[in-house]
């Protein structure tokens, strides 16, 4: 969409691409090996190994790729397109923090604010990038320049976050509040799908995806909300049959 609205060229432009999920686990605020290699870690119990090829892990990817904005600085624009969910709020919070001394002007993708048209032919507003059409989309038309205040607001959202970087999760509500958790936040979303017999912790896990997606401003995935379900087990709020691995795996129950 970039390239055919005009405002990316590959050849000219500089494309910077962030992958770490932001919401989860222990952050760092310096690019200290411990703390870095503590995020890695805490991230590999839970996902596995989250690497991009060629690139090391997705942490590492984040800090180099990082790590060019010092060269950046000095263009005369730049353009961040990010949506309006927790891991894309975060990495808002994040580049415009480090961007606050840039010379050019910086505009953002004015989520969730850009209409577009669904299959059905009804107008909706969508609120990250993944749930836009492919064609048909004039995004160069749906760019807000940002100003002093909109920079002061977001370096403040990111000193907040780092000052609690030993939450193991972070959520941003649509009321613009920051929620630092212990991790549990999701359990009772998983449980008020779960049911007096046995069921497979797909569908919980799927019914309980749709809630917060509708719900919440969560861009959680299947994966931790595995983690999760799984810990209800074994802390016995929950029963279950199977093996206790993926989410097609087992099936779980409530205990009373």
């Amino acid at each position: 969409l970039l390239i055919e609205s005009g405002i990316f060229n590959p050849d000219t432009s500089e494309l910077i691409v962030l992958y770490d999920l932001l919401s989860i686990g222990p952050l760092y605020d310096s690019d200290t090996e411990a703390e870095i290699r503590h995020r890695e870690n805490y991230l590999s119990s839970l996902f596995g190994d989250l690497c991009i090829e060629n690139a090391g892990s997705i942490v590492r990817n984040d800090i180099r790729a990082l790590g060019k904005l010092n060269s950046l600085h000095e263009l005369s624009a730049i353009y961040i397109w990010l949506g309006q969910r927790d891991n894309q709020i975060f990495s808002k919070a994040r580049l415009l923090y480090q961007l606050t001394e840039t010379k050019g002007s910086v505009f953002i993708a004015d989520f969730p604010n850009i209409p577009v048209r669904s299959s059905r032919g009804e107008i909706i507003y969508s609120e990250i990038l993944g749930h836009m059409p492919l064609d048909g989309l004039e995004i160069e038309k749906h760019f807000k320049k940002l100003d002093r205040e909109d920079f002061r607001f977001w370096a403040d959202v990111w000193r907040r976050v780092i000052n609690e970087k030993n939450a193991l999760l972070r959520l941003y509500s649509r009321e613009g509040q920051i929620i630092f958790d212990d991790g549990a936040y999701f359990d009772s979303f998983l449980l008020d799908r779960c049911q007096n017999y046995f069921q497979k912790a797909a569908l919980v896990i799927g019914y309980s995806l749709s809630t917060l997606f509708f719900e919440t401003n969560s861009d959680i995935g299947d994966i931790y909300l595995n983690h999760r379900l799984k810990n209800l087990v074994l802390d016995g709020k929950i029963l279950h049959r199977g093996e206790l691995k993926e989410i097609r795996d087992y099936e779980v129950r409530l205990a009373v």
